[in-house]
């Protein structure tokens, strides 16, 4: 897998993720990210979304270091597998999170949905079901040509 097709499942994983994390789990990894984030900061970190882009940028989460992240769900989440099962898809590489991300998308409508207090807008979580299944389409067509070319 390329370094951008990386990057986007990488995103798409951590939108599923933050999809699923409840006000009070997000409250609980803000708190344990004390000594990384300092508190004006961590104070305005409104959703998960926020929450990771902050590790991003101190280094402490990417596409190729989710072991901070995995501590942070395996203490702030109460030991979630289905949280836990996102990342270790993503480590994987299994193609689970695609499907995951299109059962979502087709239970989507047209308004903002109200979910603990906060308002997710659905077509963000459209735009990346879409740049998810671009990757996996991209490693189908890779898998394919190969395959003709065995054949011949």
């Amino acid at each position: 897998m390329g370094t951008e097709d990386r990057q986007i499942a990488y995103r798409a994983m951590i939108v599923e993720l933050s999809s699923k994390l409840t006000d009070k789990e997000l409250g609980s990894m803000k708190f344990m990210c004390k000594e990384i984030i300092p508190n004006r900061v961590r104070d305005s970190l409104a959703t998960s979304l926020h929450l990771f882009e902050a590790l991003e940028e101190r280094n402490k989460l990417s596409a190729t270091n989710l072991e901070f992240l995995k501590h942070l769900l395996k203490t702030g989440c109460n030991k979630r597998e289905d949280v836990l099962l996102i990342v270790e898809n993503f480590e994987r590489g299994n193609v689970r999170i695609v499907n995951q991300c299109i059962q979502q998308a087709m239970d989507i409508d047209t308004h903002p949905m109200q979910e603990s207090g906060r308002v997710f807008n659905n077509f963000h979580l459209l735009f990346h079901t879409c740049l998810a299944l671009q990757l996996y389409f991209k490693q189908f067509i890779v898998f394919l040509v190969i395959q003709m070319l065995l054949c011949q």
